[in-house]
């Protein structure tokens, strides 16, 4: 198995949403396809360490399931979304002796964006956190839409803030525990529904 070869878990296996199926062959067919690239900034009124945005990130995880999904499509029959233990990436930049810190921002995002995601092997969320002054900081996040919708996205945002403050008095274990099977639910949910009679709805 490649994701035990590499030292990951697999936790769950299970189908993929309708719309996570057509976002999947939209990114088949357009590898390179800026699409589904999705980045969002966070203005923090302090300095955090890479140690806070880790524990922010596997609490965020903790809570949400999908955060840790592999897409599998290559050479198989049937794809899947597969439940890994892999963590979101944190990188530590710092633009304080930077002569245009907004220029040094502006080529993180471009990097960061021009390196897309590769949704079977790759983490699909990162963070780069980037130091802007003593007592200030910039959350520069990174997902593909294909794990995040508009629907969620201030939900995630605003547990990932409670994290960051709180972080430290969460017990982890207990809120993967108190979260485990949720996202799946959902998932299996959706598949039970007819795609016909949901087609005839939308036209």
């Amino acid at each position: 198995n490649q994701f035990l070869e590499r030292g990951i878990n697999i936790r769950r296996i299970y189908p993929l949403t309708p719309m996570q199926e057509s976002m999947l062959l939209k990114v088949m067919a357009q590898p390179d396809t800026m699409a589904y690239r999705i980045f969002y900034q966070l203005n923090v009124n302090a300095l955090l360490s890479e140690q806070q945005v880790s524990q922010a990130m596997q609490i965020l995880m903790a809570k949400h399931e999908v955060l840790s999904t592999a897409f599998v499509y290559k050479n198989v029959s049937s794809y899947r979304q597969v439940l890994t233990d892999r963590r979101i990436p944190v990188i530590m930049e710092d633009a304080t002796a930077a002569s245009d810190k907004d220029a040094f921002i502006s080529e993180i995002r471009t990097r960061e964006t021009n390196r897309g995601f590769d949704l079977q092997d790759d983490a699909l969320m990162r963070v780069v956190c980037v130091k802007t002054g003593n007592a200030s900081c910039k959350l520069m996040l990174f997902f593909h839409h294909i794990i995040i919708d508009g629907w969620c996205l201030h939900l995630v945002f605003s547990d990932l803030a409670d994290a960051l403050v709180n972080g430290a008095h969460v017990d982890i274990t207990a809120l993967e525990d108190e979260n485990a099977g949720i996202y799946e639910a959902h998932v299996r949910e959706l598949a039970k529904r007819n795609r016909t009679e949901s087609l005839e709805y939308w036209r």
